[in-house]
């Protein structure tokens, strides 16, 4: 813990007043308690009161809710001359008179009424306790923490419940994408959880907040987990700290075996699927068998699926497993997604004879399911292509080289997200071979590299739209919300960083194909 004051704030995140309701004083919620003492409603009037301490004050035994009000105004107005911090009154059942309100809030002494019938001694010890020796609570905590985690911690989900439950708040475990793996959608924003690089704690707002980055395979964070508590103070916070660390051995174990499983099938698939490339409609029967245990049907009528996804913070296998369960929230049901060169392939299959326009109704259904998954994971890019409808394994390897065909024209549109259908591109399946050659690319780059290194980025996007709304500077300025004559000024710098003149045809086609070269290249990697 890095502040040794504990403060009302931190008592009033105590399971023991968890049944307590805040009835006043909430602007001085952060005051510093020194000590806790019990003043009987008898001893109201002649209580020896010190500063800084928090009264605990009973009212099992006093007569009637009047006489009860009356005791906690003289509290309130005493508490106040000496300095007290704070009031818990135990065993009130009424509701508190607005005047009483009122007077806690005017005194910014934070009051606390527990309805239940707290026993004052043994609360009372127990908050004396955490403000004198925090690390006692804090190793009750641990400790209820690590038998919990004896018992239940083998699977994300169950840490994650023995953290939500020893700590009382709301935990979460999610990807650097924004994947919500365990729990619910977390009040901070994901950008500024997988931000941290460190176990750290902080507060924004109101809710308190305790982030801990754990390192997957390759070394480095692959999975942050997060609690957090509204209204809570330092003390829980380094609590927090505390028992996220308990819980990173288990967290590491768990996330070690997801990647070592994803990485085993994966390589199984890979090799499963060049089997049923190369073989086609001589596969084995080994072969089929294999491929029915993993979910693919080889009998039937095929549409192959090809997704080129990318993001900044790079990608994970939980990345993949989301895109799976969005097609299938979409009623789309493909075979597992294998990663290939250049991104994920698989298929869907019909038993019957498909429509003419199915590939079509495919591509509808996939649209809507990117949507969903690219809204909500910020930073991520996708571009899919869809097949055409093919028949049993022969046809497998034709579908599957169709979708990716696709999945590069829809890569090189530029948008975050595309799908196209290889029955939709006509003449653009001319350009393909201009786009997947590293020679072409590497020309692109030498091409363009004046402003690839220029730091005026809006170069080369202004550059893309010009040339995609044949060089009308009106229509790439309505785009881009600038007036046409920046748009001019902007092509001005172009042509002369490249040395080029836009005005010749032959070079304006080389530089959009070199642009989207490069595009594709950078979904790529």
């Amino acid at each position: 813990m890095r502040d040794d004051a504990v403060r009302f704030r931190d008592l009033q995140a105590l399971p023991a007043l968890n049944s307590a309701r805040l009835v006043g004083g909430g602007a001085g919620m952060d005051v510093i308690v020194r000590e806790v003492e019990i003043v009987e409603p008898e001893a109201v009037m002649t209580a020896d009161l010190r500063p800084a301490a928090l009264i605990v004050l009973p009212f099992g035994n006093a007569d009637g809710p009047i006489h009860q009000e009356h005791l906690l105004d003289l509290m309130l107005r005493r508490a106040h001359l000496a300095k007290v911090c704070a009031i818990v009154v135990t065993g009130h059942h009424s509701e508190i008179a607005t005047a009483t309100r009122r007077l806690a809030d005017k005194f910014a002494i934070p009051t606390l009424v527990a309805p239940d019938r707290l026993p004052a001694l043994p609360l009372t010890v127990h908050l004396r306790t955490v403000v004198h020796e925090p690390q006692v609570e804090q190793s009750r905590i641990l400790h209820a923490l690590t038998s919990r985690l004896r018992a239940h911690g083998e699977d994300l989900h169950h840490i994650m419940t023995c953290l939500a439950t020893t700590l009382d708040a709301a935990a979460t475990a999610c990807t650097a994408q924004g994947t919500i793996l365990s729990g619910d959608e977390p009040a901070t924003a994901v950008p500024d959880i997988v931000s941290s690089r460190t176990l750290c704690s902080f507060r924004t707002d109101d809710t308190s907040i305790a982030v801990l980055p754990v390192a997957g395979l390759a070394g480095s964070a692959a999975l942050w987990v997060a609690v957090e508590r509204a209204d809570a103070g330092a003390l829980w916070r380094g609590t927090a700290e505390l028992c996220l660390s308990v819980a990173h051995g288990p967290l590491l174990a768990w996330l070690a075996r997801e990647q070592l499983t994803a990485e085993r099938d994966a390589r199984l698939r890979g090799t499963l699927l060049a089997e049923i490339l190369e073989h086609g409609g001589a596969v084995t029967s080994a072969v089929a068998e294999q491929a029915a245990m993993a979910g693919w049907q080889l009998a039937g009528w095929h549409v192959g699926l090809h997704f080129r996804l990318g993001h900044s913070a790079g990608l994970s296998t939980f990345t993949v497993d989301t895109l799976a369960r969005e097609l299938a929230a979409a009623q789309l049901y493909p075979g597992p997604l294998v990663e290939r060169a250049d991104g994920w392939s698989t298929w869907i299959t019909s038993p019957q004879e498909v429509p003419a326009d199915h590939a079509h109704k495919v591509a509808r259904k996939l649209t809507r399911a990117l949507r969903a998954f690219r809204d909500r994971r910020s930073g991520v890019t996708v571009a899919a292509g869809v097949g055409s409808p093919q028949r049993d394994a022969s046809g497998i390897a034709t579908t599957l080289a169709e979708a990716r065909q696709a999945a590069v024209i829809a890569a090189s549109s530029g948008d975050s997200m595309a799908v196209r259908v290889v029955q939709d591109l006509g003449a653009s399946r001319l350009l393909l071979g201009w786009y997947s050659s590293s020679a072409f690319r590497d020309y692109a780059g030498q091409l363009l590299r004046p402003l690839l290194d220029n730091r005026d980025k809006d170069l080369i996007t202004t550059l893309e739209a010009y040339l995609d709304r044949s060089c009308s500077a009106m229509q790439t300025g309505r785009v881009l919300g600038i007036h046409r004559n920046t748009v001019s000024q902007r092509m001005a710098r172009v042509e002369k960083l490249l040395g080029l003149s836009l005005s010749q045809a032959d070079t304006r086609l080389a530089v959009q194909l070199a642009l989207r070269a490069l595009r594709t290249s950078d979904l790529k990697h």
